[in-house]
């Protein structure tokens, strides 16, 4: 519910859209929030991440390539919605799941380290806008979005147990961080297409059903390389996205539009996530039933 009222008050207060240079400090903030919860030494490796991360740059590739010889715009923003890397929040929906947290732990951690290595080193080459922007352009405040938080949350596990543990009890607040990126996300998406005159309602729509079709095919995909042992996990590893990342780097070095992508694909995840939460509940609930 509280992911549908902050869709609705971007909706109705696309003025919040100049809040948009905070969605990198916001970004931070979450991170940090779920680097906290990272052990390297109990973290679980197994092969299905590295096919979680090669998944990910396959099918960003792949939809780009595809889409290119359409549409340059359509194909930047089915890449931009692909290459996200796994959400920070994916931990909190596989716990709700029963699944193995730490699976989806490392998943966070290695592709959201991978992607921020690899879009600054191919986006110069397949953006080609009017500011042509270098690798190292991008490179420079990605890896500083990403890794000044993960110290940071390396520093606070080794702190005095009277400073680590407040910090540790306030990770619930990653929450509504990411509650206000996201009215930030959807504010700035109705804001652009209200005052740009320039793009149509067929190309929102056809980005609208390409970010669809990337969802299905992530969630899908997700669940096959994960085999037996963890469909479930990887299906949500490869499925749910940091959409927030993806938005950030439209925004800073592409344009809007290519931000609508990532802005439809947190709809569908979050409609997915949802009935996955509901459809499961309602599944362990079955035995109990039977035994009344």
């Amino acid at each position: 519910m509280s992911i549908l009222f902050a869709i609705v008050l971007g909706i109705v207060f696309p003025q919040l859209s100049s809040l948009s240079w905070m969605i990198q400090y916001l970004l931070m903030i979450m991170l940090f929030y779920a680097f906290l919860d990272l052990n390297l030494r109990e973290s679980n490796f197994p092969i299905q991440l590295l096919f979680v991360l090669v998944a990910n740059v396959t099918i960003a590739m792949l939809s780009y390539f595809l889409l290119n010889t359409i549409d340059h715009t359509l194909a930047l923003a089915a890449f931009i919605t692909a290459i996200a890397p796994t959400a920070i929040s994916s931990t909190v929906i596989i716990g709700f799941l029963k699944g193995n947290i730490p699976f989806v732990s490392s998943a966070v951690v290695i592709t959201n380290i991978g992607i921020a290595i690899f879009v600054p080193i191919v986006l110069p080459f397949l953006a080609k806008t009017n500011e042509p922007v270098t690798t190292f352009q991008i490179l420079q405040p990605v890896l500083l979005t990403l890794f000044i938080p993960f110290i940071l949350a390396r520093i606070s596990i080794v702190l005095p147990h009277k400073i680590s543990t407040p910090i540790k009890n306030s990770k619930s607040a990653s929450f509504y961080v990411w509650l206000a990126t996201l009215i930030i996300v959807v504010a700035k998406a109705i804001d652009f297409i209200e005052n740009q005159a320039a793009i149509k309602m067929d190309q929102i729509l056809s980005i609208a059903l390409i970010s669809l079709a990337i969802c299905v095919l992530n969630f899908l995909v997700g669940h096959f390389i994960g085999g037996k042992k963890y469909s479930r996990e990887a299906s949500q590893a490869l499925g749910q996205k940091n959409n927030s990342f993806v938005v950030w780097i439209a925004l800073a070095f592409i344009n809007p539009v290519v931000g609508l992508g990532p802005t439809f694909y947190i709809i569908y995840h979050n409609i997915y996530n949802s009935w996955q939460i509901i459809h499961f509940e309602k599944r362990e609930k079955v035995p109990e039933n039977v035994d009344a």
